[in-house]
């Protein structure tokens, strides 16, 4: 009787899986891309000379016995380390005809890598209803759809990040009320810098030392050239409407001004290839497609506090805990922009890379498209020969303190991420230290209140 059970339960989890993959592709279509690979084994990506070997046309032919034929192949190509680089291969060539097959790689990498968590089967359970035409399309899943879908493979088998899943979850959200969402990929101390900076300007609030409070969603995009006015005397009517000025013209290609652009890309995942900024690529990296300088944006604070002469008092100790931020966090910092829709055409543009605003011409059936809210539409509608023309182009959000830049214009900020090390090992004075984050964490909370305690006995 014993027996009988466990044989039952296995028959229901047998059963399980079975229905779950044949409910998501079309098993007999993966099969015949397999049984193509096994008499033709040179892939459809014959230009880099791709193929199968023998051994994984022999791991292909066994999948075929199998009503799981993807979780069996991926399963023996595993086993096996001599079919890894052909695995990819297959992999690539399935969802070329099935693209709903990518939740299937992606639940059964991190199920291999224990990553798959309440927020990881959430992502995939969307992205396969989304692929499969159950539910909308966001952005991102359009423009996989539309331009291949290697790049988030990738993303599932080698550079997993976990923030990057609450973007897109967080995506689908702002998509369906309205939003049309961009990315920034950003180095990780631009994470140490915008809490350093909210706090210490929470802490002089409260102390009186200024009189503006930060809102409660307060960015460091980049160097806040205008915190000082903030600060002291919120944004003049005269500076609004300069402001307002600076955007129209940079929208209307009067002039070009690269310091006020935020350069974007519309998919989490950035450009599919690497000819034009991909943010993906600058979180994996930690890097930007400009330098900055981490001291020069501590200087920056203290001038917007009008306490310029107290940083020297202490650069030493802020740089120092900047270099343990930046070994608790490998990756870069993931910044999500959110534009309500009647907005979206105001204050971003189709950017030629260097900040200048262009134009695409998308053929007899749709002309040329200049607004960022006509190639959205495309992209969703899946319309390959309007969007596909200019898919590896970028975007650029203007960022003045009349629309972008205004807490009150309705545009959303959201930052992601890495997870930081839980301890790390550095070396003092000849001496094997650690240190764990939530000591760091509180090493900044001091450094606070000391800076605080300078300023406020500098400004009796």
């Amino acid at each position: 009787m014993p027996f009988l059970r466990l044989l039952v339960a296995l028959l229901v989890v047998h059963t399980s899986v079975k229905s779950s993959e044949q409910s998501i592709i079309d098993v007999q279509a993966v099969k015949g891309i397999f049984q193509q690979l096994i008499v033709s084994p040179t892939s459809s990506y014959s230009s880099y000379g791709r193929t199968v070997d023998q051994l994984t046309q022999k791991i292909l032919q066994q999948s075929l016995n199998d009503n799981n034929p993807i979780t069996a192949f991926l399963r023996a190509t595993d086993q096996d380390g001599r079919c890894k680089n052909h695995q990819t291969t297959v992999m690539e060539k399935v969802l070329e005809q099935q693209p709903a097959a990518l939740s299937i790689f992606a639940e059964y990498f991190l199920q291999k890598k224990s990553l798959l968590g309440v927020c990881e089967e959430q992502f995939i359970q969307d992205w396969k209803e989304a692929l499969q035409g159950k539910k909308s399309l966001t952005q991102t899943c359009a423009h996989l759809s539309t331009q291949g879908l290697n790049k988030p493979l990738e993303f599932f088998t080698k550079h997993y990040q976990p923030q990057l899943i609450k973007a897109a979850l967080k995506e689908r959200e702002l998509n369906d009320q309205g939003y049309t969402v961009f990315y920034h990929g950003q180095q990780n101390f631009f994470g140490f810098y915008q809490d350093f900076c909210k706090k210490l300007l929470l802490e002089c609030f409260k102390q009186g030392i200024v009189t503006y409070k930060l809102p409660k969603d307060f960015f460091f995009v980049r160097i806040p050239s205008s915190l000082k006015d903030l600060m002291h005397n919120g944004l003049s009517a005269a500076m609004q409407q300069k402001e307002t000025a600076k955007r129209n013209n940079i929208m209307n290609c009067v002039i070009s001004d690269y310091n006020s652009c935020l350069s974007v890309n519309g998919f989490l995942f950035g450009s599919t290839g690497n000819c034009a900024c991909s943010t993906w690529n600058f979180v994996v990296s930690n890097s930007n497609c400009l330098s900055y300088s981490g001291p020069n944006l501590g200087k920056q604070i203290f001038e917007s506090l009008g306490y310029e002469a107290s940083f020297s008092k202490f650069k030493l100790s802020i740089s120092n805990l900047l270099k343990e931020y930046k070994e608790f966090f490998s990756v870069g910092r993931l910044l999500q922009v959110a534009v309500p829709a009647h907005l979206v055409d105001e204050c971003t543009f189709i950017s030629s890379g260097q900040a200048y605003k262009i134009s695409v011409d998308c053929g007899r059936s749709v002309g040329s498209i200049s607004k960022v809210s006509e190639q959205m539409k495309y992209c969703k509608e899946k319309n390959f020969s309007a969007y596909g023309r200019y898919c590896e182009n970028h975007y650029c959000v203007i960022m003045t303190e009349d629309m972008a830049l205004n807490p009150r214009s309705g545009i959303k900020y959201f930052s992601y991420d890495g997870t930081p090390e839980q301890q790390i090992a550095f070396r003092f004075l000849g001496e094997e230290r650690t240190v764990t984050y939530s000591e760091h964490c509180a090493k900044v909370d001091q450094l606070i209140c000391d800076i605080v305690q300078h300023l406020k006995h500098k400004s009796r």
